[in-house]
């Protein structure tokens, strides 16, 4: 679409991106299990994700759902900051989410974004199937840093599927 020159989106040739439309999904599924007592958003997500995926336990505060929603679990989708997408980092207050372009001005292109996060290959494999072949490493203790990790979601999503029995 170009407003200056008045052209429409073709929708049938130009690329959307839908994941951030499927973090609102997946929050809200995971905030209605909350809201029917299935889960506690304080409790270590160790309890909730299905058998084989776990999240290891390497500083003394646990990972829970309500640290995986704010992106203060510790995560950093590996490589991703290196390309500068999405997160500035510094302490829990004091940063914020940007663009899809860094502050350096470099831009992820879909060839990148394919190889970070399995693109087109993620669409064909299940979801726990992806998350025990890719687990991230936890960088930083959870509730001590903001990173926009789309690992979050991702584990976010795992539970959803395996406490609603939808997997």
């Amino acid at each position: 679409a170009d407003v200056e020159r008045k052209e429409v989106v073709d929708v049938h040739s130009t690329p959307f991106d839908c994941g951030s439309c499927a973090r609102i999904l997946t929050v809200l599924g995971a905030l209605q299990l909350w809201q029917e007592e299935a889960v506690e958003l304080d409790k270590d997500i160790n309890h909730y994700l299905p058998r084989g995926l776990h999240v290891d336990n390497i500083f003394p505060a646990p990972v829970t759902l309500s640290r995986l929603l704010t992106h203060t679990s510790g995560f950093c989708d590996s490589n991703r900051d290196a390309v500068g997408r999405d997160s500035v980092d510094g302490p829990i207050g004091n940063s914020r989410p940007t663009s899809s372009s860094s502050a350096a001005g470099s831009s992820i292109s879909p060839e990148d974004d394919d190889e970070l996060y399995g693109g087109s290959k993620m669409a064909s494999t299940p979801l726990t199937q992806h998350l025990k072949s890719n687990r991230q490493v936890r960088v930083s203790p959870p509730g001590t840093l903001y990173r926009d990790c789309e690992h979050n979601y991702l584990l976010v999503g795992a539970l959803v599927e395996h406490c609603s029995g939808l997997e």
